[in-house]
């Protein structure tokens, strides 16, 4: 069965991909109408209705035309610069286009195609030329008639030129460099002294022997050593000298730091000049906080061995001793001091083993005890396996993600007869299923009624449709934003294709021609 379009379509300049025409074996006489299509099978013939049939009185017959005919006929002339050359019949033509050019006056094996439409080669002066500079900075265009000079190089260092040619055959040239026999050496001497410092140098050395050029190593005394191996291969040392020592320069005990300072041991203080020594740093850091490890609150007993609360052999506590509870209990027994896992205690008087008392130590809570049903404090949440909750933990913050999973709640074959949701002020509600479902789609009947009005106008029918009217739960209006309503138009059990149009608050439905209320259904499908 036929989908039927009720109204115009307009395909927006897409291409139609794929479609056939109407194949009929006559011309139809009647509902023919201006422009329709169809191809005749009996003529192979594509046509079109040129005159739409009228039912009268009186009668008109539509009529169709052959859209086109074919080429007639094609006429191809020679131009200035292209020969046709037809060859074939006229009713299977052959056509071998080529240029119309003639060989000029030059070489007819070289050539250029020009202007005037001859094969010619240009003057070379006319297009080739080359632009050298002199010594002097100076630029000069050369043409292909014109040539370089070359000449010999002079000096210590000059080069010889030797070549042949002509202005017809350009230049032969061979260079050759002189041969230079002169040898360079690098040898190591004591160097020239200089105040407050030891010295070697690096002499570059011609065969003469002349010293061209020379580097000079200093080194400071009390700072820096050099000593040499003098001559060629010589070896230069660079290295701390004996003075670079302790703060009396020649020692030879500490090493000396800049600006006089020396790394020695202190008794107590600060001195600015002197780099502290493990022993100084172990002396200055006695009395502050050592972590000792973890405690049972309860018993006294310290993860990893010993007691710290309980029994004679109580372990000797140091002023700084820093231990966690990780069980909770009261300290010492002590029911005024509970402590739990995350609290802490510090000695502030030392005690020798077996006689630590509570006062000996600083208690630091935590504040933040186990939470109870009444009482905020650390805790965890967790999810049943049926409870429709997944939660998952922060890796870095320990905050708690819930997540509602469906797929954790018990399976039911009963169908709901309530909802949870919110409303249109973002409260929280149950919703019975009946007005769910209402606000998700409705059927109507295209006929005349309170909330339907019905126009013709241009040959077209149009039903308007106001939502709040037609569209009711409960008597009440179901709040449907029209431009989110899908729309299906209906008849006698199809689905056919009208205009439709959409706003907020109403939908128009558009079809070609008369159309009798009752004929119609319209399907709405709130997607918004």
């Amino acid at each position: 069965m036929a989908i039927n379009f009720l109204n115009t379509v307009n395909l927006n300049q897409n291409q139609l991909v794929s479609a056939s025409i109407e194949n009929l074996p006559n011309d139809p006489t009647t509902n023919g109408v201006l422009g329709q299509l169809i191809f005749n099978t009996t003529s192979n013939t594509l046509k079109v209705c040129t005159t739409a049939y009228v039912q009268g009185p009186p009668v008109v017959n539509s009529v169709y035309t052959e859209v086109g005919g074919g080429v007639e006929t094609l006429t191809l002339n020679d131009s200035t610069y292209i020969d046709v050359n037809s060859t074939g019949t006229a009713a299977d033509p052959i056509f071998a286009p080529d240029l119309s050019a003639v060989d000029g006056t030059s070489d007819a094996t070289t050539r250029f195609l020009s202007k005037d439409n001859t094969w010619d080669v240009p003057v070379v002066d006319n297009y080739t030329s080359w632009t050298v500079r002199d010594s002097a900075g100076a630029d000069k265009i050369l043409t292909s008639l014109q040539f370089l000079k070359f000449t010999t190089a002079t000096g210590a260092l000059g080069t010889a030129l030797t070549g042949a040619g002509s202005t017809a055959d350009p230049y032969l040239m061979t260079l050759t460099s002189p041969d230079d026999t002169t040898t360079y050496s690098l040898p190591v001497s004591a160097g020239t002294a200089v105040s407050g410092h030891s010295v070697a140098d690096i002499d570059l050395t011609d065969s003469t022997p002349t010293i061209i050029s020379k580097i000079t190593y200093a080194g400071l005394d009390n700072q820096i050593k050099i000593t040499e191996t003098t001559g060629n291969n010589g070896i230069i040392n660079i290295a701390l000298a004996n003075g670079a020592y302790d703060a009396t320069p020649g020692n030879g005990t500490n090493l000396e730091l800049p600006d006089g300072a020396v790394a020695i041991t202190q008794a107590t203080g600060d001195n600015t000049t002197k780099v502290a020594t493990t022993a100084f740093v172990q002396a200055s850091v006695t009395g502050l906080l050592e972590f000792k490890g973890g405690f049972d609150a309860d018993t006294g007993a310290i993860v990893g061995g010993g007691n710290l609360t309980d029994g004679a052999a109580r372990v000797a506590v140091a002023v700084g001793d820093y231990y966690v509870v990780t069980v909770l209990g009261d300290f010492f027994g002590n029911t005024a001091t509970p402590l739990t896992p995350g609290d802490s205690v510090i000695v502030q008087t030392a005690a020798i083993a077996g006689a630590s008392t509570e006062a000996d130590f600083i208690i630091i809570q935590s504040d933040t005890d186990l939470a109870t049903a009444t009482t905020p404090g650390l805790g965890f949440v967790t999810a049943t396996s049926t409870s429709g909750i997944d939660v998952s933990y922060a890796a870095n913050n320990g905050s708690a993600a819930l997540t509602l999973d469906a797929c954790e709640l018990p399976s039911s074959t009963a169908l709901p007869v309530e909802l949870v949701g919110c409303d249109s002020g973002g409260t929280t509600k149950k919703f019975p299923i009946d007005n769910v479902v209402g606000v998700r789609g409705i059927k109507i009947e295209l006929t005349v009624t309170t909330g339907i009005t019905k126009a013709t106008a241009g040959g077209v029918t149009t039903y308007s449709l106001t939502l709040a009217d037609v569209w009711k739960i409960g008597g009440v209006s179901a709040g449907v934003d029209g431009t989110n309503v899908q729309v299906e138009v209906t008849g006698a059990g199809q689905t056919v294709y009208a205009d439709v149009n959409r706003s907020a608050t109403v939908i128009t439905i558009g079809f070609t021609g008369t159309i009798t209320d009752g004929d119609y259904f319209v399907l709405l499908n709130n997607v918004g």
